[in-house]
């Protein structure tokens, strides 16, 4: 199965796993891999980071830096895209700029840290920029993956939907696998999920192309997959890439707390309750439903055609299982 996975790789260590689980797979073969949301180029350079210890060459992609770009997009989407879902801008809001935690790319200043040996101050004074996002389209249709895996805000996945849907010739629209929305309240006393409230439009973009093709993991579920004190210790004593997956995920404990969410971070990783519906979907069961995204990334579930599958049960013991015995097994010979 061909995964390209997009991510925004470098803020919460889950991303980190979820690309070593994918790369480090028998059954999955990873085919590109782009980042989304802030500096893009530094989540970039992450990225290629961690592959290099799995001693495969994969290609990386800088996307979207700030989902407030697809504003100026969204009239040339599709003809029958329904505009009304775009939100609509208060006086005050049309005046200011966006609110940083929606719709600007926020970095927490820890990404990089442990990987490139980046320091705060560098990485929050930095300018962020987009990447060739051309080349990114372009070269998603070269690699023609079977599954594209969601695991940061939805920018870059309105985007290749919208270029998918502008060359239907050339390749079939994807699996869409997202992790991302609540169905219940979430722990913290947030309305909205991080991934869905950073780019709603984008969300809601990614349902209109990629329905009814489209399984959801929401952030309610997949906290129940976690690694405790005792895995970190056998991690840090594997392979490079094990060791220094460790060495992150104790980093981004201790880290200095992202708005909305307090110190010490446990180590939750959401981001691999996809990853792991490709390689044992034992694990998962799926409803099918019609979910729609809110103006400010809410979801909410309502009567009509079905537009996605929605997870609603994880096997998350057997997961933790699965993931460290793959990561732990010996890497191949170069």
């Amino acid at each position: 199965m061909r995964v390209w996975i997009d991510t925004d790789i470098g803020t919460n260590v889950d991303d980190e796993f979820c690309l070593a689980y994918v790369a480090r797979s028998p059954t999955l073969e990873l085919v590109g891999v782009s980042t989304v949301f802030g500096n893009v180029e530094l989540r970039r350079r992450i990225a290629a980071s961690l592959l290099q210890l799995t001693d495969q060459k994969i290609p990386v992609f800088p996307g979207q830096n700030n989902p407030e770009l697809f504003e100026k997009h969204t009239a040339a989407i599709s003809p029958d895209f329904p505009t009304s879902l775009l939100p609509e801008k208060t006086e005050k809001e049309k005046k200011e700029k966006p609110a940083i935690n929606r719709l600007t790319g926020q970095m927490a200043g820890h990404e990089g840290a442990v990987w490139l040996g980046t320091r705060r101050e560098e990485i929050l004074s930095q300018e962020t920029i987009p990447g060739n996002l051309t080349k990114l389209c372009e070269s998603f249709r070269a690699a023609a993956p079977d599954v594209l895996l969601s695991i940061g805000p939805l920018s870059n996945i309105a985007l290749i939907g919208r270029d998918l849907q502008s060359h239907p010739s050339q390749l079939p629209m994807p699996r869409l696998m997202i992790m991302g929305g609540n169905i219940g309240p979430l722990p913290d006393g947030r309305k909205a999920e991080w991934n869905l409230q950073c780019d709603p439009v984008a969300a809601q973009q990614a349902l209109h192309f990629f329905s009814p093709n489209i399984f959801i993991h929401p952030y309610d579920l997949t906290c129940n997959l976690r690694l405790f004190e005792e895995d970190l210790n056998r991690l840090i004593r594997g392979n490079p890439l094990c060791a220094m997956l460790a060495r992150s995920a104790r980093h981004w404990r201790t880290s200095p707390p992202i708005p909305g969410r307090s110190v010490p971070h446990a180590v939750l990783l959401h981001d691999l309750v996809p990853a792991l519906a490709l390689t044992h979907s034992h694990l998962l069961r799926y409803d099918k439903t019609r979910i729609i995204i809110q103006n400010d990334g809410t979801c909410a579930l309502e009567n009509g055609a079905t537009n996605s599958r929605l997870a609603t049960r994880f096997m998350a013991r057997t997961g933790r299982k699965i993931l460290l015995d793959t990561l732990l097994a010996p890497l191949s010979p170069s």
